[in-house]
């Protein structure tokens, strides 16, 4: 299960009947199947939010988010703690950002969009298509926010998140996105792993 049936199965974009990739009459159930163990803490609640819209699992999730953001604060500022309030507010922010933002339009979720690259070989002139991050969002698959939004957010002025909250977010957003990597791997390899039994049942 690739990134674009990540976008699909999504709070905002939720279609279990045309997932890319051959992959139909997906639902519900076999997502809750896929996360019901092995999973960590962020990780589960991650994908019981997106996919459920669970918003016991978001608070978990902000929750967590601010344990890890605080604790990077505490460590760049040499054991300055940081308010709650703020921690708090930088979690939602991450999570507005990284969750319920809209889709990235060009690449319609998934991260990922084709470029035209020039071939390296004489041989081959012309040009061939690849596989990148798409510039527009980063790679994250929704519309990114100004450092104004993202401090907007949070209860700030810019000048202070960028001056003593910028590091500190961005420890939340890798933990997001380490969360959201373990999740996809987790319910492709499920799933990969139920498609290898059926075709051997079949046989």
């Amino acid at each position: 299960m690739g990134l674009g049936i990540m976008s699909k199965l999504s709070l905002h974009g939720t279609d279990f009947k045309s997932a890319p990739g051959g992959v139909t009459d997906l639902d519900w159930s076999d997502v809750a199947a896929a996360l019901a163990y092995g999973l960590s803490p962020g990780a589960e609640h991650l994908g019981l939010y997106l996919f459920a819209g669970h918003e016991d699992s978001r608070n978990i999730i902000l929750r967590l988010l601010t344990v890890v953001i605080s604790k990077a604060y505490e460590t760049e500022m040499r054991g300055e703690a940081m308010p709650s309030k703020t921690a708090l507010g930088l979690a939602e922010s991450v999570v507005v950002e990284l969750s319920d933002r809209r889709r990235c339009k060009r690449c319609a979720g998934s991260g990922t969009v084709f470029v035209k690259v020039q071939r390296s070989e004489p041989a081959k002139a012309g040009t061939t298509k690849s596989l990148t991050a798409c510039p527009k969002c980063g790679g994250v698959g929704v519309e990114s926010m100004s450092t104004y939004q993202q401090a907007r957010l949070a209860g700030l002025n810019s000048m202070t998140m960028t001056r003593r909250y910028l590091n500190a977010r961005a420890s939340g957003c890798r933990a997001y996105s380490a969360w959201l990597t373990e999740l996809r791997d987790h319910l492709n390899a499920q799933f990969q792993s139920d498609d290898n039994t059926e075709d051997q049942t079949s046989h």
